[in-house]
């Protein structure tokens, strides 16, 4: 993938495509490799693990909601991530991510 700005896109041979907005997480111990507990691991503070305001703020950024998403790009260092960010990031309710999509 190349990114640059708009002015510099608008000489390429096929038609560029737009990022709207980007977020970049820290990560916890509830998303990190011990996960949320009912994954199994129980080493963890039992909680909501809906997705915050401020995970959805890349939304907000974009004029989207999760539900206009095509394409979720997620990087899956361990394999339970991508449900993690699934959802996280409200693609699917919690608990539902190795479910994804219904």
């Amino acid at each position: 993938m190349l990114v640059t700005r708009n002015d510099r896109a608008a000489g390429v041979r096929k038609p560029a495509v737009r990022i709207l907005a980007a977020q970049g997480i820290r990560s916890s111990r509830e998303e990190f490799i011990f996960g949320p507990p009912r994954n199994g691991l129980e080493q963890q503070p039992i909680g909501d693990q809906r997705p915050t305001e401020k995970d959805l703020t890349v939304y907000r950024l974009a004029g989207l909601r999760p539900e206009d998403v095509d394409a979720f790009y997620t990087y899956d260092a361990f394999s339970p991530l991508v449900w993690f960010a699934l959802e996280r990031f409200g693609h699917c309710n919690p608990g539902a991510g190795g479910h994804f999509p219904p």
